[in-house]
């Protein structure tokens, strides 16, 4: 995998434990990480 998709996954988690952080709910954090590892995935998957 590149740098870029490392760095993009690294973000997503960051971000996702800081909505569960800030909500203090699991479930939104949860669902942002599939949501986004789902998108990444597929960008990532397609690139060169």
């Amino acid at each position: 995998m590149s740098i870029v998709g490392i760095a993009a996954w690294v973000a997503v988690f960051v971000i996702g434990a800081t909505l569960i952080h800030t909500l203090g709910s699991e479930f939104w954090g949860i669902l942002f990480v599939m949501i986004c590892g789902a998108v990444l995935g597929t960008l990532v998957a397609r690139l060169p």
